[in-house]
C-alpha cells in the first residue's frame, strides 16, 4: 500500500467519491479534480482503489469502500 493511508479520517470523502461506482476488472475514470476516484484494479485477493487525495495519489484497499460501493 501507497502512502500513509487513514481508514478512520479518508472514510466518508472515500465513500462519497466512489458510491455510485460498481467496480469491475478493470474500470478507468478520468480525473478531473482532487479526491476523484481514478480506477479500481484487482490484484490476487484484494482490490484496491486508484485514487487522488490531498494533492497525492495512492492506492486505497477496496475492503475499506465495500459497504459504500454496495450499499444500494
Amino acid at each position: 500500500m501507497k502512502g500513509d493511508f487513514n481508514p478512520s479520517k479518508s472514510y466518508v470523502s472515500i465513500m462519497q467519491t466512489i458510491r455510485r461506482f460498481k467496480p469491475r476488472e478493470k474500470d478507468e475514470l478520468e480525473v478531473k479534480k482532487p479526491g476523484e476516484l481514478i480506477s479500481v484494479f484487482y490484484r490476487r485477493d484484494e482490490s484496491f482503489v486508484n485514487a487522488y487525495f490531498g494533492g497525492k495519489r495512492g492506492f486505497f484497499p477496496l475492503k475499506y469502500l465495500r459497504p459504500a460501493i454496495f450499499k444500494e
